[in-house]
């Protein structure tokens, strides 16, 4: 899991670096526990909102705004088991797919 948000972080600085730059997955997890999880919604929101930011410049159409990803992600976490989470990071990770098969041409 860390190897895979490392990665993630590490593309999404990349690709989107002139809208700010992300904390490595190692930062994240250490802040996630020391919130209770609090933090790591605001990561989550923070970067499904980069990724749409920078989505127009690449004609990528981004159905899930960074509010709906992040209210599945705390509704469904709270009424779903853990649930919600999932599909909050669904939701993200499928818009930066979106984000660099356009970059990449595909």
């Amino acid at each position: 899991m860390i190897y895979f948000w490392w990665g993630f972080i590490k593309d999404m600085n990349l690709i989107c670096g002139e809208e700010g730059e992300s904390p490595n997955s190692i930062l994240v997890l250490i802040f996630s526990v020391i919130t209770c999880g609090i933090y790591y919604f605001y990561w989550m929101y923070k970067h499904s909102e980069r990724i749409k930011n920078i989505a127009s410049r690449y004609n990528v159409r981004i159905k899930q705004s960074s509010e709906s990803i992040l209210l599945w992600a705390i509704v469904g976490t709270i009424f779903a088991f853990g649930f919600g989470i999932l599909l909050g990071q669904y939701f993200m990770i499928t818009n930066f797919n979106k984000l660099t098969n356009a970059i990449k041409g595909e």
